[in-house]
């Protein structure tokens, strides 16, 4: 994330358009989407795997 904020730092330096801000700016942004989308993919996961876990812990009662 470093690098593409110091490419942010030199676009602007050299007067580039606000567009090409716009994305690198959006490029840093990828990295946590991805993280995001991990994190609710692992949780998703947990909680399909703890139905069969909680199934078999109720049927025994």
């Amino acid at each position: 994330m470093y690098f593409l904020q110091s490419d942010i730092a030199l676009v602007q330096g050299e007067m580039a358009s606000q567009t090409d801000i716009a994305l690198l700016q959006c490029d840093m942004k990828k990295p946590a989407l991805r993280l995001k989308h991990d994190l609710t993919l692992r949780l998703g996961g947990m909680l399909a795997a703890s139905v069969p876990l909680v199934a078999a812990l109720v049927k025994m009662l």
